[in-house]
């Protein structure tokens, strides 16, 4: 019986099928749609306002006595961030892992 209803379903063959972005009212995409779309699911996600970090490295070292250049470079090194030989081999750009000098 579902089948016989199914079956019954009129089909739109006269149209082609197109693609549509769902967060544009047309359906036509732009960087900004996508922007804003990324924007609320990352804070859907996190449940922060913008720009706090739930990050405890980032904290830790907010709190140091020291210059914020400093602050930013140990956070570079705790993340990752600095070019050195093992993160440039990892990432496919350097051949070898290891210094120079050792």
């Amino acid at each position: 019986m579902e089948t016989k209803h199914a079956l019954g379903i009129p089909v739109r063959s006269q149209e082609e099928d197109w693609w549509a972005w769902e967060p544009e009212k047309f359906g036509d995409y732009t960087v900004k749609s996508a922007y804003r779309k990324l924007s609320e699911a990352n804070m859907a996600q996190t449940d922060l306002s913008p720009g706090v970090s739930n990050d405890e490295s980032w904290n830790r070292l907010w709190k140091l006595n020291v210059p914020p250049k400093v602050k930013v470079f140990w956070w570079r090194v705790l993340h990752e961030f600095l070019p050195a030989k093992d993160i440039l081999h990892h990432r496919h750009i350097e051949p070898t892992s290891f210094c120079d000098v050792c």
